[in-house]
């Protein structure tokens, strides 16, 4: 065992160091526990004696800071609530508890940031569905697999979200205008020479023109990856197939202009 060649400094007991540490400076205590009874208080390389005063910036109280964090240019506060004042933040009020809460001017913006909780969110939640229900008879659905479901004006149609029957009834209009001659919804499936992963694939609609051309349209506000596979596939294996894509964009663009045209657009 090698012969101590230092003493802890704190209590005293003899213990060895390499000669790298102690040229390095290292190896002053001979535990972490003593060196943790060192750092305490004034032993602390950021401790300065004493308390000085600081002047809140926010509601200016004056009120005990340590030296070092004034130095390091901390200390402008008094509590977290002058802090987040101090940063911007306006007082608001939970619309179901009444809880005082701090928001950002950008957030009170969001229908969202009107509750203090979890709790409240949900409660507020079940609020809103009980007023939609009195008002529409439903509760209201804005897109995505949330809003499937069978559509009256469509015949009775099945679809998986409120896009796909917007884009039906889309397609209705053009076959009236005369620029389509009918469409089918997911008529066909595609399989694909594959082992892993997509093996099938199923468009959305199938839609006829008058110069006897066939045009599948996909109906995709997210393109994952999964999704992105499938159009690769389909565009490796069935090159003759003609697939469109309606991404987001291009069902914003179309819904700008026929939602005030077309009845019962969602």
């Amino acid at each position: 065992m090698p012969t101590p060649n230092r003493e802890c400094g704190v209590c005293g007991k003899p213990f060895y160091v390499s000669p790298g540490h102690l040229k390095a400076g290292w190896g002053k205590y001979c535990s972490t526990d003593c060196k943790a009874k060192a750092y305490r208080g004034s032993g602390s390389p950021r401790w300065m004696e004493g308390l000085n005063v600081a002047q809140c910036k926010n509601c200016g109280i004056f009120f005990h800071c340590k030296p070092s964090h004034i130095a390091n240019g901390e200390g402008k506060y008094c509590s977290r609530k002058c802090y987040l004042e101090g940063k911007g933040k306006l007082s608001m009020w939970c619309v179901v508890c009444g809880k005082e809460i701090l928001k950002y001017p950008s957030h009170i913006k969001n229908s969202k940031t009107d509750c203090c909780s979890k709790e409240c969110r949900v409660a507020l939640d079940g609020q809103r569905k009980k007023q939609q229900i009195a008002r529409f008879g439903r509760i209201k659905t804005y897109g995505g697999a949330k809003s499937g479901g069978k559509r009256d004006d469509l015949g009775g149609l099945y679809v998986r979200s409120s896009w796909e029957a917007n884009y039906a009834r889309y397609l209705n209009w053009l076959q009236e205008a005369g620029v389509i001659m009918r469409w089918e919804f997911e008529p066909d499936t595609f399989e694909f020479p594959v082992k892993r992963g997509a093996r099938f694939y199923t468009p959305d609609f199938k839609v006829f023109y008058p110069d006897g051309t066939i045009t599948y349209h996909e109906i995709k506000g997210y393109l994952d990856q999964r999704s992105r596979t499938k159009l690769k596939r389909m565009a490796t294996h069935h090159p003759d197939i003609v697939v469109r894509l309606i991404d987001q964009p291009e069902y914003r663009r179309i819904g700008r202009k026929m939602k005030r045209v077309i009845s019962h657009w969602e």
